[in-house]
């Protein structure tokens, strides 16, 4: 970055950019390292269950703090995953 920012909204387009993409690689970083922890402890069916829920009900929980009126609730991702597969 090439000048302090104390807000996003200061930041320059390129400087924009770096940080969308500084933060969508510390995001792949982190599912990789824990979807191999899962599947190292559980095996990788259980882990791909696993990531499928807590994907479901991060998205519903972020969703509700975008979406004006969204709503992190709704059925129990688990058991809806499980219903399915069942």
């Amino acid at each position: 970055m090439s000048e302090k920012a104390d807000r996003v909204e200061d930041l320059s387009r390129e400087d924009t950019a770096r940080l969308v993409m500084d933060m969508f690689h510390r995001i792949i970083i982190h599912y990789s390292l824990w979807l191999t922890e899962v599947r190292h402890q559980m095996g990788m069916e259980k882990a791909l269950d696993t990531l499928e829920i807590a994907s479901d009900r991060s998205i519903g929980i972020r969703m509700s703090g975008i979406v004006p009126g969204g709503s992190a609730s709704g059925p129990d991702n688990a058991q809806h995953v499980k219903s399915q597969k069942a």
